[in-house]
């Protein structure tokens, strides 16, 4: 981008920021009016291919700068449907007694926020568009993970019942 925007790089690069945090406030609404009507399945897959089309349209804006713009539409669309998902799963799953240690286990997640960075980095000193390959096949490849083995398995569009217990089935 600094090849061909020079002095320009940094407004733009502000520029998207500011798209994203302005879009991220805008959509909350919408998202959640979607995630009361959507199952949780549904929500995965529409964050998913959010990220994915924003990957798309990143490896895309060298063509044109407001691909780049429009790319970060739908990364922001895909970060309003899908951070908050961890959090609503461990809400609705865990039993009251065991919820702390849920969720403080789910902040294990965070180590993400170093390890992709340094993961990013290095794939983008291979080739800009291995980056975003890899990047694109990774958000599918964690559907399932999102999705959940047990409804995964099952093969339905319904959520799965809470699982998160300490108590045993009674028979």
């Amino acid at each position: 981008m600094r090849e061909r925007y020079a002095d320009r790089t940094e407004y733009l690069f502000a520029l998207l920021l500011i798209c994203n945090a302005v879009l991220a406030l805008a959509v909350q609404p919408a998202i959640m009016w979607l995630s009361e009507r959507l199952p949780r399945r549904s929500l995965v897959l529409l964050g998913s291919v959010s990220f994915t089309l924003a990957f798309v349209f990143f490896w895309l804006s060298p063509v044109h700068l407001a691909l780049l713009y429009v790319g970060i539409v739908f990364w922001t669309l895909g970060e309003a449907i899908l951070l908050p998902l961890p959090d609503i799963a461990v809400h609705e799953l865990a039993v009251d007694e065991r919820k702390g240690t849920y969720f403080g286990l789910s902040e294990l997640r965070h180590l993400g926020f170093f390890v992709g960075p340094v993961t990013g980095g290095w794939l983008l000193t291979i080739n800009a568009s291995v980056y975003f390959l890899f990047m694109g096949l990774f958000v599918f490849l964690c559907v399932p993970l999102l999705l959940g083995i047990r409804g995964a398995a099952a093969g339905t569009d319904e959520d799965p019942e809470p699982a998160l217990s300490s108590e045993p089935d009674q028979a």
